[in-house]
């Protein structure tokens, strides 16, 4: 048996302690590029290095705002509170870390990709009724117009009918692209900053369809009989692939060098490392895009990782939640795709722990408080049985002098058994009383099970990662298994989205049913995939959940055997052939809440974070009867399009009595100062309001029809007896 352990603990760099200001993950960098560069340095002539160095965007956090950050050779990007957005060497990490007015250096790796009657089960078509053929002039009030929805995602194909108007202009207005190469060399990236060099640009990878499909559901234009929700909002975003295309990568490559020419003088070649502060880059150049118009945004994010060592906040997450302080200023992220994923258990003083790691290769992640002791842990493989004395694993890495010898394997071993460490410390330091971190990498021959237990007497937290998923037999598949929300959605001010399980199949090209992963969970309950709470330190998430399997929305034509069956609609439009595929995951539950919030701030532009997440809680709907309050599961349950902008509009304040939902049955049309409402029985009283909340009129549905002369331009509420209520727009 061997065991591969990673150990997260105090500060191992007492003698040279400056690189404590270094997140681990850029510790790394700083060892590894760092020593190359050293010798790269040392090079002369024909002997001269090819060796590459990786650049990075990173937050500093400095008390002389850029002038540490220029002396150590970072090139600042911009600020977001309270650290600077900067481009740096990972063979200038150490030297920002020496600067004594520098506090902080923070990134990880880029977190990965996670991934109709969907409308309808939010309340969607309460609030628009679609563009349907013969009816010009719908009495539903919001479709986003006026309000920007921003998506921050990889494949993004541009020229999609989906964002396009009928005339076949783009509706996306601006874009920063950093998998392409600028042509001016003056920027990473390229920015497409006009709807005429959006539709002009190449377009991404078709076989990397996932941020066409996740604006489409946010905000797409009708293709196919399918709209998005916000269908007459704005479009940016960015374009953050998880990899660099060939040629753009050695234009970039070309650029890094003229910005750092120390590098090309040390013989090394710079290379863009894509990491988690490019959504802060981005998200900032989003909010300031949408500001200079005057424009409300939402910004999408359906992306995530795990982010285990931040038991304080990040860098990053300060910086996030004051952006979202501003009015208008929405961020909304998938809580992840792990649900499946068995991985968090806790053992309490004077409980006993036994832990089922499963059949195959598991991560086994456990952290404890320093005071309350060192914990022994029995592992156990059948009849085998291991012990592993973590006070002496420990013990170990605190005589690792890193600095001297980076290089080093630490090894412990007994007559038996094999363990092997790397060691990173723990981020930042902050007491003697910190949480300890082992991250534990086991093998096992095929169906052997491992079980671990302890007695310890403090609070032992144990994760692993062993996928709890069956194909062959989806009732296994199970999910709502907690601990697994992703990062950022673990984030306190972001709104994380989990995923609900409405349509276990749709139809495809070939007529035939087919889905893109049969679930364990049942349809109308949480689909088994999606990631629950707690967080790390406690909290409860996701906030909201929407639907998230088999939805159905933009993609290129797709050629890829694993993703062309997924199709189920192709049309010719624009001189081009354009597809639909339904695809599942919290990535399609993330934008129907985006794309509602987009409804709501037409109706209030103003809205904050903090009062968008108010809205959530006040008018989501719960969907299992045992769950009446937030939870880790469905958090404050389904978003409800229709109520939450009643809530946005003020008018259940102002008009208590309003029903917070359509009336079942009934269709509403309006044609001129007429409301058809067909279902309504005739002699239906009906009250008209402002959004004042003052009664206009009061009158009966004769005939189908609900007349409202007299009334103006403006949009209104309309109770129809007890049978709910419509909003209008004359």
């Amino acid at each position: 048996m061997l065991l591969m352990m990673i150990v997260i603990t105090q500060n191992l760099y007492a003698e040279n302690g400056h690189r404590e200001k270094l997140s681990p993950w850029l510790r790394q960098q700083c060892t590894l590029v760092g020593h190359a560069s050293k010798r790269a340095s040392l090079s002369t002539g024909t002997e001269r290095t090819t060796e590459t160095v990786n650049c990075m965007m990173v937050l500093v956090e400095s008390n002389d705002g850029e002038v540490s950050i220029r002396r150590a050779g970072g090139v600042p990007l911009g600020y977001a509170d309270p650290a600077w957005i900067v481009l740096v060497p990972a063979n200038r990490l150490d030297a920002l870390c020496q600067e004594p007015s520098i506090s902080r250096v923070e990134a990880n790796p880029m977190p990965k990709a996670l991934l109709d009657e969907s409308l309808q089960k939010i309340n969607v078509t309460d609030v628009w009724a679609g563009q349907k053929e013969g009816c010009t002039n719908l009495p539903q009030a919001f479709t986003g117009k006026g309000v920007v929805t921003a998506l921050i995602d990889q494949g993004t194909f541009f020229q999609h009918p989906m964002f396009r108007d009928s005339e076949g202009n783009s509706r996306i207005t601006w874009f920063w692209d950093i998998s392409q190469a600028s042509a001016d060399g003056e920027r990473l990236g390229v920015v497409y900053d006009t709807p005429e060099k959006v539709l002009a640009a190449t377009p991404m990878d078709a076989e990397v369809p996932h941020g066409t499909h996740v604006a489409g559901i946010m905000a797409g234009t009708q293709f196919g009989g399918r709209q998005g929700i916000a269908y007459e909002a704005e479009i940016m975003g960015a374009e953050l692939p998880d990899e660099m295309y060939a040629g753009a990568e050695y234009e970039i490559s070309e650029w890094l060098t003229k910005v750092f020419p120390e590098l090309a003088a040390l013989g090394l070649r710079a290379k863009m490392e894509r990491t988690d502060i490019m959504i802060v880059a981005a998200l900032k150049a989003i909010y300031e895009q949408a500001d200079a118009k005057g424009k409300p945004c939402v910004v999408n994010l359906s992306y995530g990782s795990r982010g285990l060592w931040q038991q304080t906040r990040s860098l990053a997450e300060q910086a996030i939640e004051n952006m979202l302080k501003a009015p208008g200023h929405i961020f909304v992220v998938a809580a992840g795709n792990e649900g499946c994923q068995d991985v968090y258990r806790e053992k309490k003083a004077g409980e006993t722990l036994d832990m089922d790691l499963g059949e195959y290769a598991s991560r086994l992640f456990v952290s404890w408080k320093k005071s309350e002791g060192t914990p022994v842990l029995n592992v156990s493989l059948g009849s085998e049985k291991v012990t592993i004395d973590l006070k002496l694993l420990t013990e170990m890495v605190n005589t690792w002098d890193a600095d001297r010898e980076p290089d080093k394997e630490l090894v412990y071993e007994d007559e038996n058994h094999y363990y092997k460490l790397t060691c990173l410390p723990f981020y930042p330091q902050t007491s003697d009383d910190i949480t300890v971190f082992l991250d534990i990498l086991l093998y096992a021959d095929a169906g052997a099970t491992y079980k671990v237990t302890s007695d310890y007497g403090g609070s032992l937290s144990l994760m692993n990662v062993e996928q709890v998923f069956s194909h062959v037999n989806p009732a296994e598949s199970i999910g709502q298994f907690p601990g697994t929300v992703a990062a950022p959605a673990c984030f306190e001010s972001v709104i994380a989205v989990g995923a609900m399980h409405y349509r276990s199949y749709v139809t495809g090209l070939d007529g035939q049913p087919m889905t893109q992963a049969v679930l364990g969970s049942k349809p109308g309950t949480l689909a088994c995939l999606s990631s629950c709470g707690p967080t790390l330190d406690g909290r409860i998430k996701p906030d909201v959940v929407a639907p998230g399997v088999n939805i159905v929305s933009a993609v290129p034509v797709l050629t890829n055997p694993e993703l062309a069956g997924l199709m189920v609609y192709k049309e010719t439009k624009f001189g081009d052939e354009y597809a639909l595929a339904a695809f599942s995951g919290t990535s399609m539950a993330t934008p129907h809440v985006a794309g509602v919030v987009a409804l709501w701030l037409q109706a209030n532009p103003k809205l904050t974070q903090s009062q968008v997440k108010d809205i959530i809680k006040t008018t989501s709907r719960q969907r299992e009867d045992k769950y009446t309050d937030k939870n880790n599961y469905y958090g404050w349950g389904e978003i409800d399009a229709y109520a939450g902008i009643l809530e946005a509009l003020g008018l259940t304040t102002a008009i208590p009595t309003l029903s917070k939902n359509q009336p079942e049955r009934v269709a509403f049309r309006l044609v001129g100062n007429v409301l058809y409402a067909n279902g309504a029985d005739d002699g239906t009283p009906v009250t008209v309001y402002s959004l004042s909340g003052t009664v206009l009129q009061h009158t009966t549905v004769q005939q189908g029809r609900i007349s409202l002369n007299g009334i103006h331009q403006g949009i209104y509420a309309i109770q129809v007896g007890t049978l709910g209520s419509t909003l209008i727009r004359m």
